[in-house]
C-alpha cells in the first residue's frame, strides 16, 4: 500500500476543487495510505481524521491577494516523506513552499484545476516560481486536452500532461424529495433558472444579472463569495432583486433539491479560470440542461453545445438571453438535452473513472520511481 500525500488550499465541501479532492480522497483510501495537508482559517494547527484520513490545516491568519498565508506551512511540508505527493493547482502557498522546503517523496504530480487569471501583479510576481515548480513536477493532470494547448504555460510541458477529467459521485445528486422540489419552486418561482458556485470575478454573474432583466423567469443562486454585496446591489439597480433569490451556502442535500427544482442551469463564466466546472455535471447528473460559455478551458466540453445544453461566447448578454430563453419556451429541448446530458455525465464524468484514472497515473510513477531508485527533497 502506497502513501499519498493530497495538498489543497482547503479541505471542505465549498469549491470545486475542494469537492474534487474530497472525493478523490475517498476513492483512494481503499488502495492507498491517504494523508492532507490543507490550510484553514485562523490560528494554529489541527491534526484530525476524518472518515479514516488523517488531515493536517494550518492555520492561516494572513492571506496574498486572497490566496492563504500560513508560516507554518512550509515546515509541515518538509516534514512529510511518502511515496507519492499530489498537488492540487492554484495554490501559490504550496508551490514556493515546494522549491524552499520540498516533502521526501518518490514521484511528484499535480492536478492544474484552473490558472491565475487575478489580480495581475500577482500573477506576473508568482509566474517564475510556479513555471519552476512544473519543471520540478512528473506529471501535471490537466481536465482536457484543450485546457493543454489553450495555456502558454502548460504548453511548455505538454510532454508531462495527461488528460484525467474529474468526477462526481452520482449517488449525491441522481435523486432528490419530490415534495421538497415541489417547495422549492413554489417558494422561489418558475421558470426557475439556477446558478451554484463561487460568487467571484470570473464566474460572470454580472452578465447572468443583467441577462436576468430580459427575461421572464426566476434566479436562483446558490454559493458566497466576495462579490455577494456587490451582485445584490446590481440585481436592485436593474429591478429584479424580487426575480433574484441569494441562496447563500447550501448543505448537499438540499443543492441537490435545488438541481432538480430548476428548469435550466447556467454557468455564466467569463474566464479559463473556470477549469472545468463540476457544477455541470452535478446539474447533468439531474437531468438538466446546461447553458455554459466557450472559455479555452474543459467547460464547454462537459456540457456540449447542441447536445446537452447550450455554450454562448463568454461575456456576451445577448447571446445568454437568446439561450436561457430557448430553452425556457421549449420543454420538448429540455428534457431531450437533460437526458442526454445525465447519460454523458454517467458515461464520461463518474468520481469512478476519475479515480481509476489518478491511479493508474500514480501507478506508472511509481513503477518509473522504483526503477531508477528515485527519492527526491
Amino acid at each position: 500500500m502506497r502513501t499519498v500525500l493530497q495538498i489543497c488550499p482547503f479541505y471542505s465541501e465549498i469549491g470545486g476543487m475542494e469537492r474534487a479532492v474530497m472525493d478523490l480522497v475517498a476513492g483512494l483510501k481503499q488502495d492507498h495510505a491517504v494523508k492532507v495537508l490543507c490550510t484553514k482559517q485562523g490560528p494554529g494547527t489541527e491534526i484530525s481524521r476524518r472518515d479514516g484520513i488523517e488531515v493536517t490545516a494550518v492555520g492561516a491568519r494572513l492571506s496574498v491577494a486572497r490566496r492563504p498565508l500560513a508560516l507554518g506551512f512550509p515546515p509541515a511540508l518538509a516534514g512529510s516523506s511518502v511515496d507519492i505527493v499530489h498537488y492540487h493547482l492554484p495554490f501559490p502557498l504550496a508551490t514556493l513552499s515546494h522549491l524552499l522546503m520540498p516533502p521526501v517523496y518518490r514521484a511528484c504530480l499535480l492536478t492544474w484545476h484552473n490558472d491565475i487569471e487575478r489580480p495581475r501583479w500577482f500573477n506576473r510576481i508568482f509566474r517564475p516560481f510556479r513555471d519552476r515548480f512544473l519543471f520540478a513536477c512528473d506529471a501535471i493532470l490537466a481536465s482536457s486536452a484543450r485546457t493543454v494547448a489553450a495555456c502558454p504555460l502548460l504548453k511548455q510541458y505538454e510532454q508531462k500532461c495527461r488528460v484525467v477529467t474529474l468526477g462526481v459521485d452520482v449517488r449525491r445528486f441522481e435523486s432528490a424529495d419530490r415534495h421538497a422540489v415541489q417547495s422549492l419552486r413554489q417558494k422561489l418561482g418558475s421558470p426557475l433558472i439556477l446558478f451554484a458556485g463561487r460568487l467571484v470575478y470570473y464566474k460572470g454573474l454580472d452578465v447572468l444579472l443583467g441577462a436576468m432583466r430580459h427575461l421572464d423567469a426566476t434566479l436562483a443562486i446558490v454559493g458566497r463569495g466576495p462579490l455577494e454585496g456587490k451582485l445584490k446591489r446590481l440585481s436592485r439597480q436593474y429591478g429584479i432583486a424580487d426575480r433574484v433569490h441569494f441562496l447563500g451556502y447550501v448543505p448537499e442535500e438540499e443543492l441537490s433539491t435545488a438541481y432538480h427544482a430548476c428548469d435550466v442551469f447556467v454557468l455564466p463564466s467569463t474566464m479559463a479560470a473556470e477549469g472545468f466546472g463540476v457544477v455541470q455535471v452535478e446539474a447533468m447528473i439531474c437531468g438538466k440542461p446546461v447553458v455554459n460559455t466557450n472559455l479555452a478551458s474543459a467547460v464547454p466540453e462537459v456540457s456540449v453545445d447542441g447536445q446537452t445544453g447550450l455554450t454562448v461566447p463568454p461575456g456576451d448578454e445577448a447571446a445568454l438571453v437568446g439561450a436561457i430563453d430557448r430553452l425556457l419556451k421549449d420543454p420538448d429541448l429540455r428534457e431531450r438535452m437533460g437526458v442526454a446530458g445525465r447519460q454523458r455525465a454517467l458515461d464520461m464524468y463518474t468520481i469512478q473513472r476519475y479515480v481509476a484514472q489518478v491511479k493508474r497515473v500514480y501507478e506508472e510513477l511509481a513503477d518509473e520511481a522504483v526503477s531508477t531508485g528515485k527519492l527526491s527533497r
